[in-house]
């Protein structure tokens, strides 16, 4: 299987990993129709059962609906494991979040990938933007020329969903209403 983050790394500070991870976010709520939203970045959350604290958080009023989405963003190298998107959770359940949004310089193992959609967390990948173009373009050329009017960002998000034991889905979010969708529309799991 083709996976478009297995060898993609960056070299943003862990702060300005999370900061572009929020700024990225937050373009996909411009020019929604959505009442009222909010990002914060670095926020420290009080819970029955101590004290969290989360890369961003995303509050947003819908339908006259308060929804609260926890953001957490990692650096990291390997790949990211169940225990990382179970200790996300965990997180959101303590502090009476809705949903969950795990961003990584990395990939995702199965596991995590099955985790997350049994339980409502978005997956997404930072990816080089050049990728993005060779995963799209014929017989998955590896290193392509790109055309020199092809317009692409130097690093652009790559939402993944498990669909299947043995398929995953890749929608690049600069492109798609994926995560809205995903927030807004689907439930998933068992939070609302």
């Amino acid at each position: 299987m083709f996976i478009p983050t297995k060898e993609n790394y960056t070299e943003m500070t862990p702060t300005e990993f999370e900061q572009y991870a929020i700024s990225v976010l937050k373009e996909q709520f411009q020019n929604k129709e959505i009442d009222n939203y909010s990002f914060t970045h670095n926020v420290q959350k009080d819970a029955h059962d101590g004290s969290y604290q989360i890369d961003g958080e995303i509050k947003l009023s819908t339908m006259g609906v308060d929804i609260v989405i926890l953001v957490e963003c990692k650096r990291y190298k390997g790949p990211v494991k169940r225990e990382h998107i179970q200790a996300l959770y965990g997180k959101i359940c303590s502090v009476g979040a809705h949903k969950g949004v795990f961003i990584t310089t990395s990939y995702f193992q199965s596991g995590a990938l099955k985790y997350a959609k049994e339980h409502g967390i978005a997956l997404i990948s930072i990816i080089d933007g050049q990728l993005r173009y060779e995963a799209r373009s014929e017989d998955w050329i590896s290193n392509p020329v790109i055309p020199s009017w092809v317009n692409h960002k130097p690093f652009c998000m790559a939402m993944q969903t498990q669909k299947s034991e043995t398929s995953v889905s890749i929608s690049y979010i600069d492109d798609t209403d994926a995560l809205y969708r995903f927030i807004i529309e689907n439930n998933g799991g068992d939070k609302a």
